[in-house]
């Protein structure tokens, strides 16, 4: 008999199952014969894996979407009040933690499609009675840094924070780090005191060894890891 599935993985973001099948099959004849291998795992859905289009919506109440039915109801506004069709589930971009502090936050929303994706960016999605924003959804690693704030996982493109110095934290940019001592702007000097914005400590924002971003390298190699390792 010839095996169906030659490999089953878990992704790195969000958890999902990835069954990769052998020469002689694809995903179609695996969503045919769902029925068969479905109780064997535990998921909600079965996607076939395509190109999708993908969007990110900003300012959503997290008092009405930040619950265990959260997402369901707004899988629900976006088909209801804005006549598109999301092909998953939408999920925060934002952690559990910060979501808590805060009123608002951003999600992804997935589309079959880049032309399905490009009706919603078109117009403003209407979302709880409110017009939310949207952009183009601009993948990034947990490493990446944004060059406006400095924090990682983000790009500046989609950035909402303060604008960060890299020499020393201040709310502005580089070129306009002032030294009273050399009257120069933009430069680190011998005598200068660094500050890096996410450590806070003596040495650039941008300085690789940093120790927050050296934490997040090992968080990616060890999950990566984690993957390799078969299951028992």
């Amino acid at each position: 008999m010839t095996p169906v599935i030659g490999t089953v993985t878990k992704s790195l973001k969000g958890g999902d199952i990835v069954l990769s099948t052998t020469e002689k099959f694809d995903a179609e004849f695996l969503k045919k014969n769902e029925a068969i291998w479905k109780p064997l795992l535990n998921f909600n859905r079965a996607i076939k894996d395509t190109t999708w289009g993908k969007i990110v919506i900003y300012s959503i109440p997290t008092e009405i979407f930040n619950t265990k039915d959260g997402m369901a109801l707004l899988e629900e506004e976006i088909r209801v009040y804005n006549g598109l069709d999301p092909i998953a589930s939408p999920r925060w971009l934002s952690s559990k933690e910060n979501r808590e502090k805060k009123m608002h936050g951003s999600i992804i929303a997935y589309f079959e499609s880049k032309t399905e994706a490009d009706k919603a960016l078109r117009n403003r999605l209407q979302i709880a009675g409110i017009s939310m924003r949207t952009t183009e959804y601009t993948p990034t690693k947990p490493t990446e840094q944004c060059q406006k704030c400095l924090q990682y996982g983000h790009s500046e493109k989609t950035c909402r924070r303060d604008q960060k110095c890299s020499i020393c934290a201040g709310n502005h940019l580089k070129r306009y780090h002032f030294c009273p001592i050399c009257n120069i702007r933009g430069e680190i000097y011998a005598h200068s005191k660094p500050k890096c914005a996410n450590y806070q400590e003596g040495h650039e924002g941008t300085d690789r060894s940093c120790k927050v971003l050296q934490d997040l390298i090992n968080k990616g190699q060890n999950k990566a890891e984690t993957l390799k390792k078969p299951s028992l």
